[in-house]
């Protein structure tokens, strides 16, 4: 599902455990491909690696990344075939506890990305997430921007 109707295309692949390492090289060479300075682009790379690890360890064992580029942002959808998300919209809004086994991957999505969406249902989870290729918002101010659920299907204006 492409974010904006005027983004192109970038990358795509499938991938499984085996696969993290290309699958982080391909976030990175995409970012970079877009315009993406350094430091946004290793954010990217961060950022599908969490959601990519999710991907494998709770939603079916394999993924498929795809990664946009508009001339203002770069997306990055990660999607599974697992069983869903009970409560896609409050998942990573509040660090792990120290002592917390897991619980951390959402929540620094949420704080590298300019925005993040998450559609999860029973056939899946799509989570998508953008950064500016100009850092339009503050870091300090992402974590207030950087989370948003929606129905799976459904995309909100503020991805366009």
């Amino acid at each position: 599902m492409p974010p904006d109707h005027a983004a192109e295309l970038v990358a795509e692949r499938s991938f499984r455990l085996d696969g993290l390492a290309a699958v982080r090289e391909v976030a990175a060479a995409a970012a970079h491909q877009a315009g993406a300075a350094a430091d946004r682009a290793d954010m990217l790379m961060i950022i599908v690696n969490e959601l990519a690890t999710n991907a494998i360890l709770y939603g079916g064992g394999a993924g498929r990344l795809r990664v946009w580029r508009t001339p203002e942002k770069v997306f990055c959808e990660v999607s599974d075939a697992g069983v869903g998300m009970p409560d896609p919209f409050s998942v990573g809004s509040e660090p792990a506890t120290p002592d917390a086994l897991s619980g951390r991957g959402l929540w620094l999505v949420r704080q590298l990305a300019d925005g993040v969406e998450i559609h999860s249902g029973d056939a899946g989870t799509t989570v998508v997430a953008w950064l500016n290729l100009t850092d339009l918002v503050p870091t300090s101010s992402r974590a207030q921007h950087a989370g948003h659920a929606a129905p799976r299907g459904e995309m909100s204006a503020e991805a366009a």
